[in-house]
């Protein structure tokens, strides 16, 4: 899991501005996990060291952040859906 953390100007990103009281991530043909993000928040501080920082690319801009094991994101996660469990 990606976790945006700032811009190419140094600027904060969704990772630590967000808002939301949850972040659900659908992770196609596998599960969909639903994460309060201040748990997703204090993992990223607590695991910074061991994740290795990656520069994303996007249309005029980049983005640096921290990939997070899915492993990880489950232990915190309040909910995990897994397919086929989740009915549409």
């Amino acid at each position: 899991m990606f976790f945006e953390a700032c811009d190419d100007r140094n600027r904060p990103c969704w990772g630590w501005t967000s808002k939301a009281d949850l972040w659900i991530f659908f992770i196609p043909q596998q599960e969909i996990l639903v994460v309060e993000p201040g748990k997703f928040r204090l993992l990223v501080s607590q695991q910074q060291p061991e994740l290795s920082q990656k520069v994303v690319p996007n249309r005029g801009y980049s983005v640096t952040g921290l990939p997070v094991p899915l492993v990880k994101v489950r232990n915190i996660a309040s909910h995990v859906f897994k397919f086929p469990d989740v009915l549409f």
